[in-house]
C-alpha cells in the first residue's frame, strides 16, 4: 500500500516533469516495493502505444521515485531524436 501523501507527491511529480512532454493523456503506473532497507520504485509511463518503464531503488521513496522520472525521461528524448523531433 503507498501511502496517500506519497501518491500525491507522486501525482505532483510526474506532472511537473513529464507534462511538457505529454500534456495530461499520459497514463502513469506506480508501483514500490521494499527489498531488505531499499525502497523499489517502478513507473509505467504509457502514451500513443508507447510504454515508457524504469525501476529505481534507493533508501528514500522519493529519491528512487525522482531517479525513475529521470529515467523515463532519458527514454522519451532518446525517442524523439530517433524521431526527428528534438
Amino acid at each position: 500500500q503507498i501511502p496517500q501523501n506519497f501518491t500525491e507527491y507522486a501525482e505532483k511529480r510526474l506532472s511537473a516533469k513529464l507534462d511538457k512532454f505529454f500534456g495530461s493523456e499520459a497514463e502513469a503506473k506506480i508501483t514500490m516495493a521494499t527489498h531488505k532497507e531499499l525502497i523499489v520504485i517502478e513507473l509505467n509511463v504509457t502514451y500513443n502505444n508507447l510504454i515508457y518503464r524504469a525501476e529505481q531503488s534507493a533508501v528514500d521513496k522519493e529519491d528512487a521515485l525522482d531517479a525513475s522520472i529521470d529515467k523515463i525521461i532519458r527514454q522519451i528524448r532518446k525517442e524523439q531524436a530517433r524521431d526527428g523531433k528534438e
